[in-house]
């Protein structure tokens, strides 16, 4: 996937610290290849998860065990990532998420990779996308939370 846009809030320049540990994301990002379409979600989702576990991520934990919320991909050095290509309000969901285990100094950092929003009208109606969660976080999450993220479109 070639990575079309990137934003950061509250200094969340998580891939140039991934450098710095020999994991080159941007590269990891881009070496996965599917097409957008109805019922790629899941498909996704693997593919990206798949090529994560083979870099020292661990996949789908549950580091909050009182709520039982998962991240999809986190290192040990707390970058947790979630891939948003479901319905718009489970991004919404995840960024309170991450917002929360960055409080309690679980995640350190989150990256959040969607799909731009002509690739979400590919995949179906009230998708998640770039550019909503990118003016949303920046209206009104930005001024609640601190965690540094970036949301990166593809």
């Amino acid at each position: 996937m070639i990575i079309q846009s990137i934003q950061e809030f509250h200094e969340g320049d998580s891939i140039s610290k991934l450098k710095l540990l020999d994991v080159d994301f941007i590269e990891i990002i881009e070496s996965v290849y599917f097409d957008f379409m109805p019922g790629i979600s899941s498909k996704a989702k693997t593919l990206f998860k798949d090529i994560l576990k083979k870099n020292n991520f661990l996949i789908d934990t549950s580091p909050d065990s009182g709520l039982g919320w998962k991240i999809h991909a986190i290192n040990r050095h707390g970058t947790a990532i979630q891939f948003e290509f479901g319905n718009s309000a489970n991004a919404m969901y995840d960024v309170l998420k991450m917002a929360h285990l960055f409080r309690l100094g679980i995640v350190k950092d989150a990256i959040f990779i969607l799909p731009m929003q002509i690739n979400s009208k590919l995949i179906g109606s009230n998708i998640a996308c770039y550019e909503k969660l990118e003016k949303e976080y920046a209206l009104s999450f930005d001024l609640l939370f601190d965690t540094p993220i970036q949301i990166i479109g593809i």
